[in-house]
């Protein structure tokens, strides 16, 4: 259907080029030539259909291919355009797929999980944090998990904790937390550093689990 219309879109241009010419050269002689004979005009007439033919064997012809051409470059762009845009649609779609599965994992986690970005500031928690610390989603967001200090660990213990993780390596450790309500309680805790494409540090992640009544039966 596409071929057809643009051949008849070429077809219509050469046409229209060919009676261009005619009018134009023929009113030209005309005006030049008021009176000038019937068989003057005729002889003037067949002049143009002979230029006309030449622009319809062979002009039309030039411009017909230059125009297939153009479609040919055109239909290549789109198809490589339509199959990009394919690709974005599928590797959105994979994206959304793993960010569900992601949304599903860490929601129906049996371990805390909290994301912070650099400064420590909390950007992310499950339902898990929620119910073990005490805090909502909206009271911890954009605190600083410091929030959860007991204050019975010394301060070079969060010092190490910092040096290793902004270094790029992970840490493993154990912290006496409190909860919202002031109860203590133990989370054994890994904490990793999560970078981006160009290997910078955007964020740190934390997996705690609440190990207080295993503490107390050692």
């Amino acid at each position: 259907m596409q071929n057809e219309i643009f051949s008849k879109f070429s077809a219509n241009i050469c046409n229209n080029l060919t009676q261009l010419s005619k009018s134009f050269i023929l009113s030209i002689n005309i005006k030049k030539n008021k009176k000038m004979p019937k068989n003057l005009i005729k002889k003037k007439v067949d002049e143009i259909e002979k230029i006309t033919e030449k622009i319809s064997n062979s002009d039309c012809v030039q411009l017909q291919k230059d125009l297939e051409k153009i479609k040919l470059m055109l239909q290549g762009e789109l198809e490589q355009q339509t199959n990009e845009l394919k690709n974005i649609l599928l590797e959105r779609k994979s994206v959304e797929k793993q960010l569900i599965l992601f949304s599903r994992a860490t929601e129906q986690s049996s371990s805390s999980i909290v994301i912070t970005d650099t400064d420590g500031n909390v950007e992310y928690v499950n339902k898990k944090f929620e119910e073990v610390s005490g805090f909502s989603f909206e009271e911890i967001i954009g605190k600083k998990t410091k929030i959860l200090k007991s204050g019975e660990q010394i301060a070079d213990y969060y010092k190490d904790l910092w040096q290793t993780i902004k270094s790029g390596k992970d840490w493993l450790g154990e912290f006496h937390n409190k909860r919202k309500n002031g109860e203590l309680y133990w989370e054994r805790v890994a904490i990793s550093p999560i970078k981006n494409n160009d290997g910078i540090i955007t964020n740190f992640i934390a997996i705690k689990d609440d190990i207080t009544q295993k503490k107390f039966t050692e």
